[in-house]
């Protein structure tokens, strides 16, 4: 469970964001501009790193006047650099990055111009976080639109305008009831239609709800379904009322007792966004409070507060217990997962064959690598004997040709060969842990204990392919030599 903050830093230095009136815009200040601002961000993860944060929402503003036709510049290639920097330290420290456009971006308006606007807003906040290399769980939060004295209609033309926009806008785009116009019931029917996560803002359904029975917790535990596992935890915002201004202001700081209170009794793992107005101070406020209560840390790692494994989003795939101390029981975690993503935690980055360079280079000692050694063995000694003979029938055919040529058509057989590996091998593994799977369950009561502490890479089985291939080579080059008789005995 991630607490986080939104767009700005109070009281740290050297994170202020600056944009120009629309009359001052020139191509020369914006780069002067998004420099700035490229660097106020980069300092605020700096921040965001020593704090133990790890969500965190980038303001729209970081791009001045990013989707409008005035800024022509393709700041996304002159601050290429910048972004990777800023999206390397995400990426190596676990941050979570969000962004929320602002109350002009209409998806729902009865003017065309309007929702033409919003959606190239929305591809703006799109190009933002594609820049920053950041995956789908890097969500862009968006309001259903205003009523229009017909909110049956408005909620239609929403899921319209929704269906029609470009897939990678529908990646990351997730909805959000508000205080005013639309309730969590009727942003809920939107996401069955259109299929988009939903944020549950708390506030805003205190203030604007339907006097439905169904408590906080059922909400939190209905919405969190929305989100598949490509989208990453949950989220939901927590703020409080100001209690000096009016209904619906933002409080200036967290309650961190009410804010605890809250915590514990939630039933299921969830990133939380407090939107409050003193930010940073409030976050770090509330998140040394749970560590100080809760955290049971070893290695810089979340533990189980009841088996002690290692936490999964916060949350106990054996078990079912939170860090808050918790028992998920009213929300089966193990449902949100599949068998195979239990045993392999690398499951997904597999299905995509992401890692196929590490493929090409280890080849068949992949398979060792990813847990599945006697596999590794055999095949990796088949590719050996075939690469052998492959070798030899080559060396004799083109005896008397240019020795360049021979290693050439070496070389060229190699690439195409460790190709083959990297197209097919991810596939391969994942057949054999499905395999190994049925094994488990077949075989054990409790099969779920295996598959979560089962560990998908193994150093020591890849070192010790790589030793075993080493006397292999020994033996069949001693071989060659007695049967030549190089070697007597």
């Amino acid at each position: 469970m991630n607490i986080g903050y939104a767009c700005l830093l109070v009281d740290v230095l050297n994170t202020k964001l600056r944009t120009c009136n629309l009359k001052n815009a020139t191509e020369e200040k914006f780069k002067e501009l998004i420099s700035n601002n490229l660097n106020s961000l980069n300092n605020m993860i700096d921040y965001n790193i020593e704090n133990n944060i790890h969500l965190f929402r980038i303001s729209s503003d970081i791009i001045p006047f990013g989707s409008n036709q005035i800024n022509k510049l393709k700041w996304w290639n002159i601050f290429e650099k910048e972004f990777e920097i800023i999206g390397k330290k995400l990426k190596e420290n676990n941050i979570r990055v969000s962004m929320h456009p602002g109350q002009y971006t209409v998806l729902n308006s009865i003017k065309e111009d309007v929702v033409k606007r919003a959606i190239e807003d929305l591809l703006y906040h799109v190009r933002v976080l594609d820049a920053l290399k950041t995956d789908k769980t890097s969500k862009i939060i968006l309001h259903i639109g205003g009523v229009y004295n017909d909110k049956e209609e408005s909620i239609k033309r929403f899921i319209k305008v929704v269906k029609k926009l470009p897939k990678q806008i529908k990646n990351r785009l997730v909805i959000e009831n508000d205080d005013k116009n639309y309730t969590i019931d009727e942003v809920y029917f939107i996401s069955e239609k259109t299929k988009l996560p939903i944020v549950f803002d708390i506030f805003h359904h205190q203030i604007n709800n339907n006097d439905n029975k169904k408590s906080i917790n059922d909400w939190i535990i209905k919405c969190s379904k929305t989100w598949n596992k490509n989208d990453g935890n949950p989220k939901i915002h927590y703020s409080e009322q100001n209690i000096n201004k009016q209904k619906g202001s933002h409080s200036e700081t967290i309650d961190v007792e009410k804010f605890i209170e809250f915590y514990k009794n939630l039933p299921i793992s969830v990133d939380i966004m407090l939107e409050v107005k003193d930010k940073n101070i409030s976050a770090v406020k509330c998140i040394k409070a749970i560590e100080k209560i809760w955290h049971c840390k070893e290695d810089d790692k979340m533990l189980c507060p009841n088996c002690k494994i290692d936490l999964k989003n916060n949350c106990c795939l054996r078990c079912g217990y939170m860090s808050n101390g918790n028992y998920s029981g009213s929300y089966n975690i193990e449902d949100k997962y599949k068998d195979i993503e239990l045993y392999n935690d690398s499951y997904n980055n597999m299905k995509r064959n992401e890692g196929s360079f590490l493929i090409f280079i280890l080849g068949t000692l992949y398979l060792s690598y990813t847990n599945h050694f006697l596999f590794g063995i055999i095949i990796g000694l088949i590719d050996l004997l075939l690469n052998i003979f492959i070798s030899i029938k080559l060396s004799s055919f083109f005896n008397g040709f240019a020795p360049l040529i021979l290693y050439s058509l070496l070389i060229i057989y190699f690439f195409i060969n460790r190709l083959i590996y990297s197209m097919f091998l991810n596939i391969l593994c994942l057949k054999l842990d499905t395999l190994k799977i049925k094994i488990i369950k077949s075989h054990h009561k409790n099969y779920k204990d295996i598959l979560v502490n089962h560990k998908d890479k193994s150093i020591f089985l890849l070192v010790l392919n790589v030793i075993i291939y080493i006397l292999l080579l020994i033996i069949i080059i001693l071989y060659r030599r007695i049967e030549n008789g190089t070697i007597n005995i």
